[in-house]
């Protein structure tokens, strides 16, 4: 009988699955610091709750992993969102259609693990993961960009109350015609509303004599040359009457377009009022020359006639 030992050895080329391996690992690592470097909190949910999280996560929410882990997203939310709506009900509708492949993208108010509350912009898409569905969540920190929407829009509101409330007529005008009118300017060339002007050439708004000035000065404007910022000029109302305005310009540039803003006067009492007082200065030079020479003419007469002259 052979007592004989045989021993089998198999041997298999596993080069290209440490390649792979080695490829997977060296991924893995990669989207794992994307993931945890990134400057958006991302989350990580099954079904409405979180599973993971990043550590910019933690940073916003101000807790700790334990914290955060487990728990539905409405737990980090005041009870109600700024439209009324109750936290807990809007997120469910909103991750629920993100589940159904509808990708979500809005605003949500979120809250501290202390209460207090921050605004957030938030993205809710559905990954498979190992042939199952999640749901994955990028928050983006928006208080500081909201504070300054807001600030900005006061502004805004500020400008728009004094431009309506304005006593001097204010035109706005792109290309030669007329964007934007307060009521005291419609008023002034007899428009009973702001906007029969819109769209309305400059032009039709001056008296024939005055046009070709007026339009140099635009052209001048248009080619970046010196054209004078206050002026004064015959104005013609709605009825085709005219009258004196006195304009006082502003240029401003939005999207490369050249927009003009008019200040305008009806200086139309002020002139008579000048022309009166120069008609009164007149007058009484005339009348003191008058004095003068009624003084000086009888003597001028006297001296001529002792000269024999």
């Amino acid at each position: 009988e052979d007592h004989t030992k045989v021993i089998q050895c198999n041997i298999r080329d596993i080069t290209e699955h440490k390649k792979v391996k080695q490829s997977l690992l060296e991924s893995e690592t990669k989207y794992k610091t994307l993931f945890e470097m990134a400057h958006d909190a991302i989350f990580l949910m099954d079904g409405n709750i979180f599973v993971d999280c990043n550590q910019k996560t933690l940073d916003m929410i101000q807790c700790t992993r334990e914290q955060i882990i487990c728990q539905p997203p409405y737990k980090f939310s005041p009870a109600n969102q700024p439209d009324g709506r109750a936290s807990d009900e809007k997120a469910k509708e909103l991750i629920n259609a993100a589940y159904a492949g509808v990708p979500q993208f809005f605003e949500w108010t979120h809250i501290h693990l202390d209460g207090s509350t921050f605004d957030a912009e938030v993205s809710l898409n559905s990954v498979k993961l190992k042939e199952k569905d999640y749901l994955l969540a990028i928050v983006r920190y928006i208080t500081e960009r909201k504070m300054a929407e807001d600030r900005i829009r006061d502004s805004e509101e500020r400008l728009k109350a004094l431009f309506h409330a304005s006593i001097d007529g204010i035109g706005v005008e792109r290309n030669g015609k007329f964007e934007y009118v307060n009521p005291s300017f419609a008023g002034m060339y007899g428009y009973p509303t702001p906007e029969e002007l819109y769209g309305v050439s400059v032009e039709r708004l001056v008296a024939p004599e005055d046009r070709e000035r007026l339009a140099e000065y635009s052209k001048k404007r248009l080619e970046g040359t010196h054209a004078p910022n206050m002026y004064q000029y015959r104005a013609l109302r709605k009825d085709g009457s005219a009258f004196d305005a006195e304009i006082s310009i502003s240029e401003y540039m939005l999207n490369h377009e050249l927009f003009i803003v008019g200040f305008v006067k009806d200086v139309t009492e002020q002139k008579r009022r000048q022309e009166d007082i120069v008609k009164r200065q007149i007058l009484e030079a005339q009348f003191k020359l008058k004095s003068v020479l009624t003084d000086i003419v009888p003597v001028m007469l006297n001296s001529m006639g002792k000269d024999g002259r």
